[in-house]
């Protein structure tokens, strides 16, 4: 869904940001909200400023665990299904 207008949230920014990586585990924020990046930034560190930022938010699948995210490649070719899956499986066991 295309939004216009989003009405932007403000947070402190010094020019850098974490991103979520495959593979590290990923907690909550205050809201509940799995943040796949966040900005960094705070006041009075002589770096940052207040920016506007539009956040994105979509419905993802974890893993079982509630806090991995299962990779983007276990979206395989439904020609490779079957050896798609097989690999993936024994990826996921040796987590």
């Amino acid at each position: 869904m295309k939004a216009t207008f989003v009405k932007p949230e403000y947070a402190w920014f010094n020019g850098t940001s974490q991103v979520y990586n495959v593979g590290e585990t990923i907690q909550p924020d205050e809201r509940g909200i799995y943040p796949m990046a966040k900005a960094n930034g705070a006041p009075f560190d002589g770096k940052s400023s207040i920016v506007p930022i539009k956040q994105h938010f979509t419905i993802m699948p974890l893993h079982e665990s509630g806090k991995l995210v299962p990779p983007a490649s276990l979206l395989v070719h439904p020609s490779r299904l079957a050896s798609g899956l097989m690999l993936r499986a024994e990826q996921y066991n040796k987590l």
